[in-house]
């Protein structure tokens, strides 16, 4: 049941929500959907479907930089997603949306902090660089929250990162919002410097001009829950 803030309840139902689309990928198949991915690489860098000893489940992907010298490895969804920033209007009710992935990188200090950037981005090719995102960033030895709305930034540390050590990112953005979990832990919250435009899912690997390197990425789930609006009136 709904209620107000003093108790009356505004509507007798229970709030149900709309299932919306939703897309779970672990490539089991063993292959890279054309479909739903696309990808772009600059230099020797690669990006493929590889079991190995850092996998996580199944298959993972490798974003690969194989020798030294700024090298970028990106995989980008085919199709934005709805942004749920907004939080609320008559059309779409209240939205939340969840993003979720796995990531380890091979090396951290061979990661270009300027570039590497998971999470979602307002166009397929943007990096770290770019403005309008949401995601996980690299400082240093530090995974970061970024919240990005037309070049204001807000940013904070998420967790510490090590060699080979897999994490699990969750994002959700609803109600004027955006919640980072680390490994189903709720770390930061941020409120300010949120786009608002449909985004692309975008995971953006760059080396340093030290060595080749790897990100790897695993089980990434990205959908989103509506709540009508005519419920909540």
């Amino acid at each position: 049941m709904i209620n107000h803030v003093d108790g009356r309840p505004i509507q007798d139902k229970p709030l149900v929500n709309v299932a919306m689309p939703n897309l779970f990928e672990d490539w089991s198949t063993g292959v890279i959907d054309g479909a739903t991915w696309g990808t772009l690489v600059v230099g020797a860098a690669t990006v493929s479907v590889a079991p190995s000893a850092t996998t996580r489940g199944n298959n993972n992907v490798e974003l690969a930089t194989t020798v030294a010298g700024l090298q970028q490895a990106q995989m980008y969804s085919q199709d934005p997603w709805e942004n749920g920033a907004g939080s609320f209007d008559a059309t779409s009710g209240i939205i939340n949306f969840t993003l979720e992935f796995e990531l380890a990188f091979d090396v951290v200090a061979d990661i270009e902090e300027a570039s590497a950037f998971f999470g979602l981005s307002a166009t397929q090719a943007d990096t770290r660089a770019s403005n309008n995102i949401i995601g996980v960033g690299v400082s240093g030895t530090d995974a970061i929250s970024i919240t990005d709305a037309a070049g204001a930034e807000t940013t904070n540390i998420l967790t510490g990162l090590v060699d080979d050590a897999w994490h699990h990112y969750r994002i959700q953005i609803w109600n004027s919002r955006v919640v980072f979990s680390v490994d189903h832990t709720i770390v930061q919250i941020h409120t300010t410097n949120l786009a608002t435009t449909p985004m692309f899912l975008n995971f953006n690997y760059e080396n340093d001009n030290a060595s080749g390197n790897l990100a790897y990425l695993a089980n990434i789930s990205a959908g989103y829950q509506r709540y009508p609006e005519q419920i909540l009136v």
